[in-house]
């Protein structure tokens, strides 16, 4: 059971003859190394190659799809991580570009109305931007030069073409004569300085187009010096009426207000100068004029200039007829009576 080539090995080394050995130890070595090669890796039986050691096929396979496995893990892991940087970078973009957004509306926002005054607001171009039907605070304090006091200017930024009806009213200071002054977007402009020192003054159902601007002042008397008040505050209020009824200005004949049978129509004479004028739609004939105004001195007339009082009078009216409300205390001083006191009239037909 030994190998041929092992076994002439051993006869060679243990051969009496001297001829039949290794003439040296390298020759020994060479043949030795040869037997070596060629039996390692072959199996024991003479001639016989044997097989070298593998692993199963199935657990060759096996150990290879483990680490194909953990790969495909390690991949997905790492594209988790890049789509995670990739968000997180997305939603910090997200988030500067949104606060910018905020910040930008924030500063470009028009300012929201005031209720107080805030100071400078001397002329329309720093006017406060304030709301209808509110109520606003302001003072008249520091002058503005050794001859003209503080003047506060604000603005109801009505849309240009829009039209209305308001009236607007400043309550009174305790030591200073105070004036109210109104423009709009068309250039109507109408004052109210009728009152005394410590008194309000009011501008009553006046049409307005477009933005109205308000100025608040005092009337400084000549050869006097304004009066600053840090510590009295005034109300200003700017109220939306309906548009049924008397508007102002309607002074002019052009501006007369429309009065028809049966109809009732109201104002007010706010101001010792003011003079309300109404023009007749109805037919000529005649009729039966019902004026009122209790506390108010009034007296109307028609175009044969008698002067009537409030009352029911018997008049002949034309189509187109004026009538013409004024004050019967035009040249009159000191507190102006009925200025809130509405007139009204009504035409009613002839008995």
């Amino acid at each position: 059971g030994i190998d041929p080539r092992v076994d002439h090995i051993c006869r060679k080394a243990l051969a009496k003859d001297p001829s039949q050995r290794w003439q040296s130890a390298a020759e020994l070595a060479v043949e030795i190394e040869e037997v070596f090669q060629e039996t390692v890796g072959y199996a024991t039986g003479p001639g016989q190659r044997s097989r070298p050691f593998r692993r199963p096929l199935d657990e060759e396979a096996s150990i290879e799809s483990d680490l194909r496995l953990r790969r495909s893990d390690i991949d997905a892991f790492e594209r988790s991580l890049r789509r995670q940087k990739y968000v997180t970078m997305m939603l910090a973009i997200a988030i500067v570009l949104a606060g910018a957004a905020v910040v930008a509306w924030y500063v470009m926002r028009a300012p929201p109305p005031l209720l107080e005054e805030r100071e400078p607001n001397n002329d329309s171009g720093h006017a406060n931007v304030i709301a209808a039907n509110t109520d606003v605070t302001g003072y008249v304090g520091q002058r503005m030069s050794t001859q003209d006091g503080d003047r506060d200017t604000y603005i109801v930024k009505w849309p240009a073409g829009s039209h209305r009806v308001v009236s607007v009213r400043v309550t009174g200071l305790p030591n200073l004569d105070i004036n109210l002054a109104i423009a709009d977007g068309n250039g109507h402009n109408a004052q109210s300085d009728d009152s005394r020192i410590g008194e309000g003054e009011v501008l009553h159902r006046r049409s307005i187009d477009g933005p109205l601007v308000v100025t608040v002042s005092e009337t400084v008397p000549k050869g006097q010096l304004p009066i600053e008040n840090v510590s009295d505050a005034y109300k200003l209020t700017v109220t939306e009426e309906k548009l049924v009824g008397e508007t102002e200005p309607n002074a002019s004949d052009a501006d007369a207000n429309p009065l028809e049978l049966t109809q009732e129509l109201r104002g007010y004479l706010d101001a010792r100068d003011d003079v309300d004028q109404l023009r007749w739609t109805g037919a000529d004939g005649d009729y039966n004029v019902i004026v009122r105004a209790e506390g108010l001195p009034l007296t109307w007339k028609l175009p044969d200039g008698t002067l009537r009082t409030p009352g029911s009078a018997k008049v002949t009216l034309k189509r187109g007829d004026l009538i013409r409300l004024e004050r019967s205390d035009r040249v009159g001083t000191g507190t102006l009576q009925g200025r809130d006191v509405m007139w009204s009239i009504v035409v009613m037909p002839g008995q």
